[in-house]
């Protein structure tokens, strides 16, 4: 356990209340001076069928098994938000924390290090779909997103469980 965090973390916080380029630099820090860290991708697909709260301790599930794996022993799981999770409580306390990440270091840490996960999927997606600027608003429900979708529809990447999709989509199916 850390006695003194690190000068280098101290600027560790919300990533919603960093720059993308701090974003980036802290990730890099971050990384350097975790025992542990990993990040869990859960598709749209799994989070319409499920729901957040699901698909959230899913992805929960399977980053502590990976940290099994590791040989990292997990003793307790400190999260943003107000989330219930039955199966994981089963395997190990977890404290949920309405703005964790503007509270607390290691979840500030894990959003920054989701933030800059996403956003780099993100990039790699525009690419793939550049009608919709996904580099700019990092598939977001931004208005601007909202005005792509509407004129160019839809792709297997948009979640329809957010309401903003009108028509339906296929279900391309995911791991």
């Amino acid at each position: 356990m850390l006695t003194r965090i690190p000068s280098e973390l101290k600027e560790v916080n919300d990533s919603k209340q960093l720059s993308a380029a701090d974003r980036l630099r802290l990730a890099t820090v971050i990384r350097a001076h975790a025992q542990f860290c990993c990040v869990v991708h859960v598709s749209n697909r799994k989070i319409d069928r499920m729901g957040i709260n699901p698909s959230t301790e899913f992805a929960l599930l399977r980053a502590l098994r990976r940290a099994e794996i590791a040989g990292i022993p997990v003793s307790a799981i400190l999260m943003d938000g107000r989330f219930r999770f039955e199966r994981l409580q089963k395997k190990v306390k977890v404290e949920t924390l309405v703005q964790g990440d503007s509270r607390v270091l290691s979840i500030a840490a894990a959003s920054i290090l989701a933030k800059t996960s996403r956003d780099a999927r993100m990039d790699r997606f525009g690419s793939i779909f550049p009608q919709y600027s996904l580099a700019d608003h990092k598939g977001y429900g931004t208005k601007a997103h909202r005005d792509e979708i509407k004129r160019n529809g839809v792709t297997r990447l948009h979640r329809q469980s957010y309401g903003i999709i009108e028509q339906p989509m296929l279900d391309f199916g995911d791991q």
